[in-house]
């Protein structure tokens, strides 16, 4: 007998070796070996004690709620059977000090078993009966009730629990949860006895329920046995974000008005898996109901415990995720180019709704079987922010209501709105960008200067002036050694000589002398390269438009001074977060707009710069600020950030799992892309329909540039005209000068 007790101890109770086990000594007789193996297999929990063959005895005892878990387990003395030597009754002990005193007596052996956090509390062995008499438990004094149930039916409501674990359970970690109405030893003892790891709280306050250990790396079974239920409704109003959702709930309710108000609650309606076992009129039977979920109000009746055994083969906790059935969820939107377009009646009705969210919303509901009702935000709010008291408007606000369900914008997952609610899986990710206008490309009498750099005309510039002085004083020289022209020798006539050499303008004159032919032929070969080089370059930026210094930097956008405009008012919060000292700047200028429509007019008017996302960007550049190949805006070429885009739910919403798996699905295969191409294509054609299609008119500058052929216009030549424009000016100034001074 013994070895067969040691194999067993170390077979079947594999997650109890860091427990001391008891020793098994050749003086204990048969009777205690058997004590010792049902204790044993009763861990962490109630156990019943039984006599063998003539006589029951309870122990009553409970998990202290004031005692930490992690605390030392505390000695739990088992004495063997209360008979004497002879065989005959001993007086039981009358309270837990007598039986405290009576182990140290040398007739009663004792036994060390000792699972944590476990403590006697009042030990009343009663009086021995029959056999069958019903095992009562002890009711504490501050008790609503306690659930009286015969020996069977306890036996019974056990076994019913222990076939739920086998069936659905075999793998989770278990949590029980009892209060005195349901503290039967009968009744525990089915769960106690099998192998999951296990947690075991008893309840009297709503704070017993907080010592739960809600989180598990594997599944997680829970099984309420709470006869008051009081501490777990008040529970599930307080500890919402405790609470595990996805968890698998088996709730022993005293009737099915209870186990449906909790059904209603708050965590009742996020949670998947819930079932409810109640206790019907006929005698020995259990009736168990499932939550509807989305599938339907109330809970449905599944099965039925009935002499020991189920009635019908079904699965208690089954995906009701998969197959909504055609429920129907509301979802909330606002018109948003191009993530959400509105096309409506002349008298605002709204006639179709589209868009990129819309499709991906829209091929989800196709998945899991849901009839999808699209509502708009009130008074055209858009995502929301929060409010002085606390409560949210726009989209957050409907969520954070429980108004809708889905909250299709273009949500940015961060931890802003996540403040409110539950955001999915991203379908895509996207860029903020900082749009500005396209600056106007510099005049064309510009084009005049643009041939050389800035340096170089310095240098052209100081060999004008030089090279007459040069020219007069090398021809003074030669004419007083060899003789030469004397119109070189004078200094007015050798500058102009060389100022037009610089323009070609032959001159009749040559010099006479060598050295001074030398310079003029170099000073002819000067001006002929610089002319070429000139003219040549000369022709190309007459043709072609030269833009002026871009703002590509947060440093330039700082610097600037410009309004930045936005239609999220986080930015500015974010700005102002930022590392960097430019964007930090920012939050000073940063102004909110309801609706970017108006954003555009100070956008094209350079009084401001916009920042958009790049879904955002695609879509008005090629339909808002196109025209003739030419865009009127462009985008700054250092980015702010990059963020994923998913869809908003309600806090704790079930619908999160299966969304995130289906957006997997939507990123994975290029859905999305494919879904704008159609949106901006249905846009296109209903604008067609509706005469809203711009006409493109064609000028003569664009039809020629058609044919390859672009002449050169007036604005082309504007600088030639400025030019002759300021020689006509000049003359009339030096005629002035002349007459009204030099005469007098």
């Amino acid at each position: 007998m013994l070895p067969y007790f040691r194999h067993l101890e170390t077979t079947f109770l594999p997650r109890q070796q860091s427990l001391p086990l008891p020793k098994v000594t050749e003086e204990m007789g048969l009777q205690q070996v058997l004590w010792l193996l049902l204790l044993t297999f009763s861990t962490c929990g109630e156990a019943l004690v039984k006599t063998m063959g003539e006589s029951v005895a309870e122990l009553t005892y409970h998990y202290d709620a004031k005692v930490d878990t992690e605390n030392i387990m505390e000695n739990f003395q088992i004495p063997r059977p209360l008979t004497n030597d002879d065989g005959q009754q001993e007086t039981p002990p009358n309270s837990t000090a007598e039986f405290k005193n009576m182990i140290h007596d040398s007739s009663h052996q004792v036994i060390n078993l000792a699972p944590a956090a476990m403590k006697v509390e009042n030990f009343v062995p009663r009086e021995r009966g029959r056999e069958k008499e019903s095992l009562k438990t002890l009711k504490p004094q501050n008790a609503r009730k306690v659930t009286m149930m015969s020996e069977d039916e306890a036996s019974s409501l056990g076994q019913m629990l222990a076939a739920v674990v086998k069936a659905e359970l075999r793998e989770c970690d278990l949590v029980v949860v009892y209060d005195t109405g349901y503290s039967d030893l009968v009744l525990l003892h089915h769960l106690l006895l099998l192998h999951n790891t296990r947690q075991v709280v008893y309840v009297k306050t709503t704070q017993d329920l907080t010592k739960i250990i809600w989180t598990s790396s594997k599944c997680r079974g829970y099984f309420f046995l709470l006869d008051d239920p009081e501490p777990l409704l008040t529970f599930a109003t307080t500890y919402q974000d405790t609470w595990d959702y996805g968890g698998r709930y088996v709730l022993v309710a005293p009737s099915l008005q209870y186990l449906e108000g909790f059904i209603d609650s708050y965590i009742g309606r996020r949670t998947e898996k819930v079932v409810g076992v109640v206790k019907s009129d006929t005698e020995g039977e259990w009736v168990l109901y499932m939550n509807q979920l989305y599938w339907g109000p109330g809970a449905r009746r599944i099965n039925t415990w009935y002499h020991h055994r189920f009635t019908r083969q079904v699965e208690l906790f089954p995906d009701k995720l998969a197959d909504f059935q055609g429920a129907v969820l509301k979802a909330s939107s606002f018109n948003y180019e191009p993530v959400t377009f509105l096309h409506r009646a002349e008298n605002g009705t709204v006639l179709l709704r589209y868009g990129v969210v819309i499709e991906v919303v829209q091929a989800i509901a196709r998945v899991l079987n849901i009839s999808l009702k699209i509502i708009e935000t009130p008074n055209d709010e858009t995502w929301g922010e929060k409010m002085g008291n606390g409560s949210w408007y726009g989209v957050m606000g409907q969520l954070q209501r429980q108004e809708v369900d889905i909250g299709l914008a273009n949500l940015f997952i961060t931890s802003h709105w996540l403040q409110v609610a539950d955001l999915t899986a991203p379908y895509r990710s996207e860029a903020m960008l900082f749009m500005t206008r396209t600056e106007p490309p510099l005049p064309h009498w510009q084009a005049l200067a643009f041939p050389f750099h800035q340096w170089t005309w310095l240098a052209v510039l100081v060999g004008l002036i030089i090279s007459g002085p040069l020219l007069f004083l090398l021809a003074w020289s030669s004419g007083r050694c060899v003789g030469e022209v004397p119109i070189l020798q004078d200094l007015t006539f050798a500058w102009y000589y060389a100022f037009g050499m610089h323009f070609c303008e032959a001159h009749k004159s040559l010099p006479r002398s060598t050295s001074t032919q030398i310079f003029v032929l170099f000073l002819w070969l000067y001006t002929m390269l610089l002319t070429i080089s000139y003219s040549a370059s000369l022709k190309a930026f007459l043709l072609v438009k030269k833009q002026p210094a871009m703002m590509d930097t947060f440093q330039d956008l700082h610097e600037s001074g410009l309004e930045v405009a936005g239609v999220v008012e986080r930015y500015k919060y974010e700005f102002a977060l930022s590392s960097n000292p430019h964007l930090q700047g920012l939050t000073k200028v940063f102004k909110y707009y309801d609706n970017q429509e108006k954003v555009f007019p100070s956008l094209l008017e350079g009084k401001c710069v916009y920042l958009v996302n790049q879904f955002t960007w695609d879509y008005l550049i090629k339909n808002r600020f196109t025209k003739r190949g030419v865009s009127r805006v462009r985008l700054m070429k250092e980015h702010y950030m990059t963020y994923s885009v998913g869809m908003g739910l309600q806090r704790h919403s079930p619908l999160k799992t299966k969304f995130d798996e289906i957006m997997g699905w939507i990123q994975q295969s290029g859905l999305v892309n494919k879904f704008l191409l159609q949106s901006l294509q249905l846009e296109a054609s209903l604008k067609k329909a509706d005469g809203g299609v711009e006409g493109s008119g064609s000028s003569q500058e664009d039809v020629a540039e058609a044919d390859g052929v672009i002449p050169l216009s007036i604005d082309h030549m504007q600088g030639l005209f400025f030019i002759t424009c300021f020689g006509w000016l000049s003359g009339v100034i030096s005629f002035i000068f002349e007459k009204l001074i030099l005469t007098d």
